[in-house]
């Protein structure tokens, strides 16, 4: 089975980094598509199995976020990512869906963005 693997907010961000690196260090190849999702900059630079071009910043242009998170709102979180709903669709057009059976969205439910 092959994998479009998406990391929503701090914690899924982790959990995807967490699984490229173990593919890394076995030498499996179960995820083809990383991307994670964050709306704090300085979290989206954390993962260090995720190509730069894979990291997507919504709520830049927030008032309320601007690419500092959302405080672990979720009512904020949603919002913003209703607002940047365009660029995130974006990003899902670069999956190649031919070549994956199934996408995996993984998002902590503590914390804004993800849970939002």
């Amino acid at each position: 089975m092959k994998l479009a693997t998406i990391g929503v907010g701090n914690a899924g961000s982790k959990l995807i980094d967490q699984m490229i690196e173990f593919e890394v260090e076995t030498g499996r190849d179960l995820c083809r598509h990383a991307l994670v999702i964050n709306t704090a900059r300085t979290d989206l630079a954390k993962p260090e199995n995720i190509p730069d071009d894979r990291r997507v910043l919504i709520g830049d242009t927030h008032r309320k976020a601007r690419g500092h998170g959302v405080g672990g709102d979720a009512e904020i979180g949603a919002e913003v990512a209703k607002t940047d709903i365009d660029e995130i669709r974006r990003v899902f057009d670069d999956i190649e869906i031919h070549e994956v059976d199934a996408v995996l969205v993984a998002a902590g439910l503590g914390g804004g963005t993800g849970s939002g």
